[in-house]
């Protein structure tokens, strides 16, 4: 029985977990009050609001750490074109003066 009544609590909690989780792709804000059904405890607020800024700040900079990376490499393309066209340059500089 208490293993019956286990899997059913199992279930609720990835119910809820799922539920909760994607609020956080469509909320603007959230905010979860708790309490433990079977304790004399104050509740417990959490707020993400405060989470969000410090995520948003975390966000911008690995942005501009990726953008950095995608810069130097585009960087290196650009180098290694120019190097192409000079070597083309004189190849094409060496065939004529062959000929």
């Amino acid at each position: 029985m208490e293993m019956i009544q286990s899997r059913a609590d199992i279930s609720m909690i990835g119910q809820f977990g799922v539920g909760f989780s994607t609020v956080y792709l469509i909320a603007i804000k959230v905010t979860v009050v708790t309490k433990h059904n079977e304790k004399e405890v104050e509740e417990e607020i959490y707020d993400d609001e405060e989470e969000k800024k410090e995520e948003k700040t975390d966000e911008n900079g690995e942005e501009s750490k990726i953008k950095k990376i995608i810069d130097k490499e585009e960087q290196k393309i650009e180098e290694i074109d120019e190097q192409e066209e000079t070597k083309e340059k004189k190849i094409k500089k060496d065939q004529a003066n062959s000929s």
